[in-house]
């Protein structure tokens, strides 16, 4: 079968490259292509139906997202466009050739005011652009698909691109003291368990399953952003990639101010993906040890 990921250089598709080239038994199965934005720009329809023509593709993966929480409260429009107008550009594509979509969305769709992990059926109420035109991006995907994965993660964090472990890391390399904030919750997922977890996907789908759905995938326990940091710090120094733990401090979101505001609690229950597809979960620590090891040789 042609899979076709959406994105090839962003977090989620590099990971999901690593695997593919690690594993012989997943291209004996598929042909998977990925197609950068410079190839494919899911905000143009004329572009996604090129695209499509070129691969016929059998299942489509989208990793591609408009991701600069902050930056989307200026930029609103270029948010839309990919995170909305995007996927509804690629759903109609995907309607047209009656083919399945998988397409990875977010915690922030939710208002963060659960006191415990939000469930895929729980109300959306987004706080923020990017959270807005996520949950929009899913309307889409619903109107025009009836095969489709939704799957919302969080807190992604890879050897790849920038994301939260690796500010941490250099933020630690410049300063000997800083705050992090203590007051918003949730769950840290590793890229790469979540592409194995999409490779089982579509495998699954290949072989004739058809569990269609919004679904939840982010690591298995909770912290707040300072535990987080805590423990990327803890790695980073006895694997000697920064020469001394740095003074850190839990502090309020109120102190650390942000264009885009932040749900207070986003963790995200998984029971739903692990019962319908039987994808693996995702340890973040261990996925945390692996980013550390990967910076301390790079």
């Amino acid at each position: 079968m042609n899979i076709l990921v959406i994105g090839k250089y962003g977090q989620l598709a590099s990971c999901l490259r690593d695997v593919i080239s690690m594993q012989t038994e997943i291209t004996d199965k598929h042909v998977w292509h990925f197609a950068p934005s410079k190839e494919l720009n899911i905000s143009e329809r004329k572009s996604v139906q090129q695209a499509f023509a070129k691969f016929s593709p059998d299942i489509v993966v989208n990793t591609a997202a408009y991701t600069q929480v902050d930056k989307a409260e200026e930029e609103i429009e270029q948010a839309i466009a990919v995170n909305q107008l995007g996927c509804k550009n690629v759903a109609i594509a995907c309607a047209n050739l009656n083919i399945p979509l998988i397409h990875i969305s977010t915690d922030y769709v939710f208002s963060g005011d659960n006191q415990s992990p939000y469930s895929p059926g729980d109300k959306t109420c987004p706080k923020n652009v990017y959270g807005l035109s996520k949950y929009l991006g899913e309307q889409e995907v619903m109107t025009y698909l009836s095969q489709f994965v939704i799957i919302r993660t969080a807190w992604v964090f890879s050897e790849y691109g920038n994301n939260f472990v690796r500010s941490m890391i250099n933020l630690a390399q410049q300063k000997r003291q800083f705050g992090v904030v203590n007051d918003q919750i949730g769950n840290p997922t590793y890229a790469g368990d979540l592409a194995l977890s999409i490779v089982d996907i579509v495998d699954a789908i290949s072989s004739g399953t058809k569990k269609w759905g919004i679904f939840h995938y982010n690591g298995a326990t909770s912290v707040s952003w300072y535990e987080f940091a805590k423990e990327i710090f803890a790695l980073a120094e006895q694997n000697a990639v920064i020469d001394e733990y740095p003074d850190i401090s839990p502090i309020g979101t109120e102190d650390y101010p942000t264009l885009a505001k932040r749900p207070n609690f986003s963790a995200m229950c998984n029971d739903k993906i692990f019962e319908r597809w039987r994808v693996r979960p995702s340890d973040w620590k261990r996925g945390l040890l692996k980013v550390i090891r990967h910076q301390q040789s790079s």
